[in-house]
Parts: C-alpha cells; sequence; structure tokens
C-alpha cells in the first residue's frame, strides 16, 4: 500500500511499516492506495493530527480482444448506471506490445457498469455491452466492434417539401434476456456524437449498427407538436430511403389555404 499526503497544494509521499505512516504537519488529507491490487483507493481527512484509511475491495474487469481484432486501435471505457466514467484502457493494436489484448480496468466501486468500445479512426462511434451488477472482484468480458453501416435517404412532408432541421436517429433492436457474445453487443453514436440533423433538401446519412437489426429510424422528437415519425428496417436498404413526415405546425397553418383574390 502506498500513502499520499495533500498539503492543499500537492501530494506527497508518505512511507512507513506495518501500513502506518507519520503524518508531517501540514498535511489536509491522506490518499491510501494500492495501485497493483484490487482494493479501491480512499482520501479521508486528517483530525487530530491522524488518519484511518479502511480499505475496501473493487471489481476488476478484465477486457481482452479476440484474435481477428488485436490489429485494431481502441478505447474500452467503464461507465456507471449514472452515465459517469470509472475506468479505461487503451488498445495500441501492436501485437508485439506486451498485454497487448488484454487490459485491466479498475478497480472501481461495486455496482452497474456498461463497457464501451471505441475505435480511433471511428469518432462518434461506439459497441457497448450492460454488464450488470459488478461485484468485487474480476470479471473478464471480450470485447466486440462492429463497423458502422451507413444508411442514406430523405424526410419530405405530405405536401412534397423537403424537411430540414429534423432529428433523425437510428434505435437498434433491444438485447434479449440472456444474450451473450455478440448478441448482448449494440453499437451507435447515443453517447458520443450529436443527434444529425437534415439538411436543406431533407436528406440525411446515419451509422447504424449492422448486427442489431430490426433497426428503427425515427424522425422528430417526442416533445414537438408532430410527434415523431419512425420507419422499421428488417435489414439492409437496398438504396437511399424516403420517409414521409407528418405536417409541420407551419404547413398545417399554411399549406392547402385558399389563394387570396
Amino acid at each position: 500500500m502506498t500513502a499520499l499526503c495533500w498539503t492543499g497544494a500537492k501530494f506527497a509521499d508518505l512511507t512507513g511499516p506495518d501500513g502506518r505512516v507519520q503524518v508531517p504537519d501540514g498535511c489536509v488529507e491522506v490518499r491510501c492506495e494500492m495501485p497493483h491490487g484490487d482494493v479501491l483507493p480512499v482520501q479521508v481527512p486528517v483530525r487530530e493530527g491522524g488518519a484511518v484509511c479502511r480499505m475496501q475491495r473493487g471489481a476488476i474487469v478484465i477486457a481482452a480482444l479476440a484474435p481477428r481484432d488485436a490489429a485494431r486501435q481502441v478505447h474500452a471505457l467503464l461507465f456507471r448506471d449514472d452515465g459517469t466514467a470509472g475506468a479505461s484502457a487503451r488498445f495500441s493494436g501492436d501485437r508485439a506490445e506486451e498485454g497487448a489484448t488484454q487490459k485491466r480496468l479498475g478497480p472501481v466501486a461495486p455496482g452497474r457498469y456498461t463497457l464501451d468500445v471505441l475505435e480511433w479512426e471511428q469518432p462518434g462511434w461506439a459497441c457497448a455491452r450492460d454488464l450488470g451488477e459488478l461485484a468485487a472482484g474480476e470479471t473478464r468480458v471480450e470485447l466486440l466492434y462492429r463497423e458502422p453501416m451507413t444508411v442514406t435517404g430523405r424526410i419530405v412532408t405530405s405536401s412534397g417539401r423537403p424537411a430540414r432541421g429534423e432529428i433523425v436517429r437510428a434505435r437498434p433492436a433491444p438485447v434479449l434476456p440472456g444474450a451473450d457474445d455478440g448478441a448482448a453487443w449494440r453499437c451507435s453514436t447515443e453517447r458520443w456524437d450529436r443527434e444529425p440533423l437534415t439538411a436543406g433538401d431533407g436528406s440525411f446519412t446515419l451509422r447504424v449498427d449492422p448486427g442489431a437489426w430490426p433497426i428503427t429510424l425515427e424522425v422528430g422528437h417526442p416533445q414537438d407538436e408532430e410527434g415523431t415519425t419512425t420507419l422499421v428496417l428488417d435489414g439492409p436498404p437496398t438504396g437511399p430511403l424516403t420517409i414521409l413526415r407528418r405536417p409541420t405546425p407551419y404547413e398545417k397553418a399554411h399549406v392547402g389555404r385558399p389563394a387570396p383574390k
């Protein structure tokens, strides 16, 4: 175990036998950690010239790349149930590097986590798996990464006008209970990229998960007056799509009115 003294400006190393150290004057907080173990670091205030670090075991994820993906340059990131980052590891893609296909994430506090995998060459795209509740100790997870498929199309209103500035989302099929290996992963831009909007001519380009059919395309926002428009894709489309959007509030007010005399 190592201990660090926080003086309000920097950390200073503390050393001593049998897990006991002398806390110097000016020490405000003490941080205790075991860099290569499964014990969670703790940081406690100094009171009456002393501090007690009560150590607890944490959860560790052993993230492993499949041999077919050993040359990929990816990041693996753990996220807590509230969306905050827990731990991360980087795979360089160098097969000769020691530990090139297996990394250790953690320790982190036991709890529910999601594991995201991002490739450096595909910014904004990630594959994720819900790991459920992680207990103290090690959990081995084989990472999966799927390249995105591109879907293009155009959104038009009932009057044939282009629907510009509309949000377009791709919702992959939900993970079935008990799914494992590749079936437990879903890939999307949900966490890592802005929601795409249709261009002035109503066109859009989406990245979708080719391993998660059926995929639901959702146009608009649920809080919009006209609601959302959806289209379910059971498989890869054969060409650009055309999606008919419900009339906008402007069209409801102006389109179809008799021309003024």
